[in-house]
């Protein structure tokens, strides 16, 4: 544990947990646990409670570090794993006293909802869950991702003639002996490509292919 106000973070990459003070007009520090989560979307959400991570709090005075003399905090991410495998991630706050006394308290992720252990507790995993991908082609077929749920990665292959791709920005002429790919890398951050991407062209002028993978 490091940081006079307990300098806190989570594995996961979209959740940030720290513990600030409430310092009111006479002085006054209150400590308390602010959680700012970030979605796919970039959207994020900011959620305050007491340091027992499950009481909603609302600051009243100043909002800042907190100073040396408050009980150091720290939050981690852990992960209960069951007989049958399952894992279950959950948050766990720890807290020092000036007395070097430690406590302890876990929640579910949302930093409120009380969470008690049943299996295994350890660190959760790096890396995400594995999921089987399939390979799919077509050829001279108009192709749009709309149609395609679930697609990680699109490559286009032209060889006689052009065909038209259409993003968000607007359309591109593609042209004989060109390739182009759009991909993610997969996890549980960037799953799937969203958006807008359609490929048409005429079979009639133009000679190519469409290549993209997808969850099973």
């Amino acid at each position: 544990m490091s940081g006079t106000g307990g300098s806190i973070s989570s594995s996961a990459p979209d959740r940030e947990y720290e513990i600030l003070c409430d310092t009111a007009a006479d002085g006054t520090a209150t400590p308390f646990m602010r959680r700012v989560s970030v979605d796919s979307t970039g959207n994020t959400t900011v959620t305050d409670t007491t340091l027992d991570g499950t009481t909603a709090y609302t600051p009243t005075g100043t909002v800042g570090v907190c100073p040396a003399e408050v009980t150091d905090y720290e939050v981690i991410e852990l992960c209960d794993v069951a007989a049958d495998g399952t894992v279950t991630p959950f948050l766990r706050r720890l807290a020092i006293d000036e007395a070097g006394t430690v406590t302890t308290a876990d929640t579910a992720l949302d930093g409120v909802t009380a969470y008690a252990p049943t299996g295994t507790v350890g660190l959760c995993p790096v890396t995400a869950p594995q999921k089987a991908v399939v390979p799919h082609g077509t050829q001279n077929t108009d192709w749009d991702l709309a149609a395609n749920a679930g697609t990680q990665s699109v490559t286009l292959l032209v060889y006689s003639g052009s065909v038209t791709v259409t993003t968000a920005e607007g359309p591109l002429t593609v042209p004989a002996g060109t390739s182009l790919t759009w991909g993610v890398d997969g996890d549980t951050v960037d799953s799937e490509l969203t958006g807008t991407l359609t490929i048409d062209g005429d079979p009639a002028a133009a000679t190519w292919q469409v290549l993209w993978t997808t969850h099973a």
